[in-house]
């Protein structure tokens, strides 16, 4: 029998780099509001790849909300 882990730590993206991945990270593009939309298709193409979901968090100063 395989547990889910209980703990998710966000890598944070805001450029093209290689993804960092596992059952326990968990990538996600910070500002995907303002971010170019080259840069979120390249990274989430990346992630399509390596089959993991790419998050986006589109929030701005002060608070935002997270995007599956």
């Amino acid at each position: 029998m395989s547990l889910s882990p209980q703990v998710k730590i966000l890598v944070c993206y805001h450029k093209v780099s290689p993804i960092i991945a596992n059952e326990v990270l968990q990538p996600i593009l910070v500002g995907a509001k303002n971010a170019p939309k080259t840069l979120h298709k390249d990274l989430q193409s990346m992630c399509r790849a390596q089959d993991i979901e790419l998050l986006r968090d589109d929030c701005v100063i002060g608070g935002g909300a997270l995007i599956a």
